[in-house]
This record gives C-alpha cells, sequence and structure tokens, in this order.
C-alpha cells in the first residue's frame, strides 16, 4: 500500500470513527428526548381524559352524547390515534378514532419498530377517592409515533449531510497535507530510485529542516559516497587495465622472443643433427666391418632418439602458443593405418611383438597431419611400455564417428593415474625419470590435439594387462580405397636412380653431406651456398633443386626458385625445400607456394622416396 493512501486511511478512519460515536450518542439522547416526551404528553392526554370523564359521570350516564363530544376533542389533538372509554365491567362504552389516524402513521426504519404507544388511566368514583378504591371506568387513548420516526429520518439525513461534508473537508485537508508533507518524501524516494539506476549524480533538493530534512540530507551523503566510490573503483579499474596491458604488452615481448629463440635455436640446432644424419647415411654404404656397423647403428638410433625429443619439445612450444592451425579434410582410414603399420612394424618386430590391423574402407574429417601424429604417440606409447604381448590398431565404426583404437599389453595404468598420464613429462611407474622411454611428452601432445581438433579422447586400463586408447572422429563418407588424402609414402625400392640435382644450403656441413649422400644414390649433384652461386651454377634446369628456407640475410630459398625461373625463362623443374624454420610465417610462405617440404633433421629414407617421386613424375612428363 502506497504511503500516501496509509495517510488519508489514516485521516479518514479516526474522523469517521469519531463522527460516527459522537453522532451516534447525540442521535440517541435525542430519541430519547422524544420518547420521554410522548409518554409525558400520553399521560397527560389520559389522565385529563379520565378526570372529564368522572365529572361526566357525576352528572349522568357516560353513554351521553357528551362523552362523545370529549373524546373527538381528545382524538382532535396531534398525534392521538384514538380514544376509548371502558366500564367496570369490560365493556366498550364510547370510542372515537382519528379519521386519519392510520394514514398518518409512519413505519419504523426497521422491523419491530414502535408504530404507537397506548395509555390507559382509571376513572375514580369521587374525585377524591381513596387510593384502592373501585373504579367506575377506564379510558384508554394511543399516541401515533409517526412524528418520532420522522424525526429520526430527518436527524439521520442530517448526520449523513454533515459526515459527507466533514468527509469531504477531512479529505480535501488530508489530500492537502499529503502533497504537502509527502511531496519532499516522494522526492526523496525518486532519487533513490534515480541512484539505484546508475545515476549517482543525483540529489535531493533540501526543504525541511525536521526528520524528513535529516534523510534528505542522508540520501544526499549516500549519493556523494557512493559518486565517490565509483569513481574511486573506475581509477583502481583504469590502473589495473593499464597494469594488465602492460603486463600483457611484457608477456606478449616476452613470448615473441622466446619465440624467435626458439626458432633460431631450433634452427641452429637442427643443422648440425641435419649434417650429423646426412653423413652417417652416407658413411652406411661404405662401413663393411661388424663392429664398425654396429657402431653406426649405435649413432643413427642416437640421432633418431634426439631428433624425435627435440621435435616433441618444439611441438609442444608450438601448441601452447597456439600456432598450430588445423587443416580439415578427407582422411583415409585405410592409407592412414597402413602407414602406420609399415613404419611401426619393423620395431615392434625387434622388441618380439605382434603388431596387428584392423582397418575399414571408410573416410573420416580431420587434419591428416595431426590425425597421423595422434595416432603416431599413441603406437610409440604403447611399443615403448609393452614388452610381450602385441598391439593391435583398429578402426571401428560408431554411428556417424569413427573410432581408432590403439590397444597394446603392456603394464597397464591404474585408474588413479588416468588425469596424471595427459601432463607433461608424466611417465607410467617410474621412481626416476626413464630417458629410454622419452621425456613423457607424448600423451601430453595427444590430448592438446583432440582439443584443438575437437575430437573425443577416451583411456581403459587395467594394470599388469595392458591399455587402450580410443579417438572418436566423424566420419566422411564411403571410399573405394584408393583415394587417399593420407596417402602412405611410395618406398622407393633402392636402386641407383639418375639425374642432376641442384642443392642451395649455406651451411657446407650439411651442403657436403647431402652432396655425398645423393651421390652414393647415383644423382649428379650441383653445390650452391646461395642464390647468385646457383644462378651461375645453372645454365639449363635441373632434374631437382634442393634447397634449403633460409639461405643468408635477407635471401630465402623461395627467392632462390623466383630467380632461377626467370634466368631459365619460366622453365618448370620440381622444387624440394628443407628448412629448420617452425615459424608460422615461415610455413605459411613455403605453403603457399605449394613445395614439398621436409623439416631438420632429415630422415635419408623420406628425404630418398620424396626424390624418387619426383625424379619419376619429371622423367615422366618429359
Amino acid at each position: 500500500m502506497k504511503v500516501r493512501t496509509q495517510v488519508l486511511l489514516l485521516g479518514f478512519l479516526p474522523m469517521i470513527a469519531v463522527a460516527l460515536l459522537l453522532g451516534g450518542y447525540l442521535i440517541q439522547a435525542r430519541l430519547q428526548d422524544l420518547e420521554q416526551s410522548i409518554h409525558q404528553r400520553g399521560q397527560y392526554f389520559s389522565e385529563h381524559l379520565a378526570q372529564h370523564v368522572q365529572v361526566l359521570a357525576q352528572h349522568g350516564p357516560l353513554s351521553s352524547p357528551a362523552l362523545a363530544q370529549l373524546l373527538r376533542r381528545v382524538v382532535a389533538e396531534e398525534g392521538v390515534l384514538y380514544a376509548r372509554v371502558w366500564s367496570d365491567q369490560g365493556h366498550l362504552i364510547g370510542e372515537v378514532s382519528a379519521p386519519d389516524g392510520l394514514a398518518r402513521e409512519i413505519g419504523p426504519l426497521w422491523q419491530g419498530g414502535k408504530k404507537r404507544a397506548v395509555f390507559v388511566s382509571l376513572v375514580p368514583e369521587s374525585r377524591f377517592g381513596m387510593a384502592g378504591a373501585p373504579a367506575i371506568a377506564r379510558v384508554e387513548l394511543a399516541l401515533s409515533y409517526a412524528d418520532y420516526w420522522q424525526t429520526v429520518r430527518g436527524m439521520l439525513w442530517v448526520a449523513l449531510l454533515i459526515l459527507g461534508l466533514g468527509l469531504l473537508l477531512a479529505g480535501l485537508l488530508a489530500h492537502h497535507l499529503t502533497r504537502a508533507g509527502l511531496k519532499p518524501l516522494m522526492e526523496a524516494i525518486a532519487t533513490v530510485r534515480r541512484i539505484a539506476g546508475g545515476d549517482l549524480q543525483a540529489r535531493v533538493a533540501l526543504s525541511e529542516t525536521n526528520e524528513i530534512g535529516q534523510l534528505q540530507q542522508g540520501i544526499n551523503q549516500m549519493g556523494e559516497s557512493l559518486e565517490s566510490l565509483r569513481d574511486n573503483m573506475r581509477q583502481r579499474v583504469a590502473e589495473a587495465t593499464a597494469e594488465l596491458a602492460r603486463q600483457k604488452e611484457t608477456a606478449e615481448l616476452a613470448n615473441r622472443a622466446k619465440s624467435k629463440f626458439l626458432a633460431a635455436a631450433s634452427h641452429d640446432l637442427r643443422q648440425p643433427m641435419h649434417a650429423i644424419g646426412l653423413f652417417a647415411a652416407a658413411l652406411q654404404p661404405h662401413v663393411t666391418t661388424t663392429e664398425g656397423k654396429a657402431i653406426l647403428d649405435k649413432i643413427q638410433a642416437s640421432l633418431a632418439a634426439t631428433e624425435s625429443l627435440f621435435s616433441t619439445v618444439l611441438d609442444v612450444s608450438k601448441l601452447d602458443a597456439g600456432i598450430i592451425t588445423p587443416q580439415v579434410g578427407r582422411v583415409s582410414v585405410a592409407h592412414l593405418l597402413d602407414r602406420l603399420r609399415d613404419d611401426f612394424q619393423y620395431e615392434a618386430a625387434s622388441k618380439g611383438l605382434r603388431l596387428k590391423l584392423r582397418s575399414l574402407p571408410l573416410q573420416v574429417m580431420s587434419d591428416p597431419v595431426l590425425l597421423d601424429r595422434i595416432l603416431r604417440n599413441l603406437v610409440t606409447n604403447a611399443l615403448r611400455y609393452t614388452d610381450r604381448g602385441g598391439i593391435l590398431i583398429a578402426a571401428r565404426r560408431r554411428g556417424e564417428m569413427i573410432r581408432f583404437q590403439v590397444w597394446d599389453s603392456g603394464i597397464g595404468i591404474a585408474p588413479e593415474h588416468f588425469a596424471d598420464i595427459f601432463a607433461e613429462f608424466y611417465q607410467v611407474q617410474t621412481l626416476k625419470r626413464d630417458r629410454a622411454k622419452g621425456l613423457g611428452l607424448g600423451l601430453a601432445i595427444v590430448d592438446r590435439l583432440v582439443r584443438l581438433l575437437d575430437h573425443d579422447l577416451e583411456v581403459r586400463s587395467t594394470p599388469g594387462k595392458g591399455t587402450v586408447f580410443s579417438v572418436d572422429v566423424p566420419l566422411a563418407g564411403i571410399e573405394a580405397g584408393a583415394h587417399a588424402i593420407a596417402g602412405q609414402a611410395a618406398v622407393a625400392a633402392y636402386t641407383r636412380l639418375h639425374g642432376r640435382v641442384l642443392v642451395v644450403d649455406d651451411d657446407e656441413n650439411v651442403l657436403d653431406a647431402l652432396a655425398a649422400l645423393l651421390r652414393g644414390w647415383g644423382l649428379e649433384v650441383v653445390m650452391a651456398r646461395n642464390g647468385d652461386e646457383a644462378v651461375a651454377l645453372a645454365p639449363r634446369p635441373p632434374s631437382l633443386l634442393l634447397t634449403d628456407y633460409h639461405l643468408g640475410p635477407g635471401e630465402t630459398g623461395l627467392d632462390v626458385v623466383e630467380r632461377l625461373r626467370h634466368r631459365l625463362r619460366g622453365s618448370e623443374f620440381p622444387v624440394v625445400v628443407v628448412t629448420g624454420d617452425t615459424t608460422e610465417a615461415g610455413m605459411q610462405a613455403i605453403a603457399d607456394k605449394g613445395y614439398p617440404l621436409l623439416h631438420k633433421p632429415v630422415q635419408p629414407a623420406k628425404l630418398r622416396a620424396l626424390v624418387t617421386r619426383l625424379l619419376r613424375r619429371e622423367a615422366a612428363s618429359a
């Protein structure tokens, strides 16, 4: 209920109660006076009539015309309805009624109210008769209550009129008082609502000096405090935002510096690893003794382990930096799993493990490179922790999804370690780090790649019996088996190759190692350290251009390709770019050209397969 309504009720209700009580009291007093007056008048008439009847009785019989005349005079009085005289035997001696007596009766306001008052007086035998003397007659007359009820009605109408005028006056007065008295309060309420709505500059005009004035001052003080608090908060937020921006800028600078350092470090570290790997591959045909082959195998194994660990650390850095963008397309399930089997069957056989494959002639929607990396890491992890039994690489259809699974019969994982195995540098059941089992980053990379591709990853394991990792990938459609995007790289037969290869690299060791390796495959090799030498040494198009991406200040392998084609008047020739660069800009520049890309350190077998395929394609188109 509104305050104004409450104030009006507080003004009206007491006034109505007082008016009703006072009016009721006055009306009741007036009615008592009226009723007393009627009784006194009736008693007077009846006694006066009895006296006259006594006089008539002394002069003759009561049935004389004089009695009738007497009764008519009595009935002629205002309000007398009838007059009767009864004998002492109860016989009616005379009666006169007012001609309009009944018509003059006005009914009461409520049922059961009096309509008339009847008065009886005895007529003594003697005017000076003793008390208790026998009466010779009895007179009876009735007075009407019409005047009584007429007066009651008039008083009620007057009371209602006075009450109505009083209520009207009280209403006008209360309305004026509420407007005058509640106006400051209503203004204060409106100001509070404005402040609550966010207008902290809203203030109440000070118009009172009483308690309402204190309320107005309190509201203004509250608004000033809130405005000051808001301004202070804004200033603190602005300072915190500026500090956050500074910290963000510092972090971005540090991140860019880290990225530059990683890029430079990876390039500088890849160069000698790349050269050592090429030299080891070039040396392999020249080592004939058993002891020498064993040493060379250990060198190559160490190089492979170093390359794997190095690439893993860089992959984690790139995933954390968010520079890997998935390229989703249709991926052949069969060719993807065939490639995994071909790459891991030798390693599995060397440990005495069975490697089985269950494939499907279907395609999925995913990034072929990243999906291959996920499954490859899972298989690698299975091989590391399985010493007996075997490994199963399977693909099963689950509605509109293909579930890739890698089963092993290894040591298994306790359920309480499921959340830990995807953490960085975590290794199962090791009190100290076992470097033979890697850095503990394989599953961390799997977890990041699965979330990047929005695939679902699940693990189930029983300690001592084995583990199964499952990856759910959306189904793309059915294929005939030969249209593979993630196709298996052809393994070139180890036969001598033919062709003229132009090798461009600014590192002498890498240049010499590549030359030795390619010549060992039967190829003619022309070496150049930069674009100028490459242009000078290529009077005709080479069978293949094998170039490093970074060649020196301001020059890249892509620049060498453009200069050679310009020099050779647009002649086309196969190009392979080798790089240790892992930056997004460098990768994008090479991808835009569409050239095959190999990352340092390059595996000789992969390089031979690519060179063989390109030379065969070039020979077929010649």
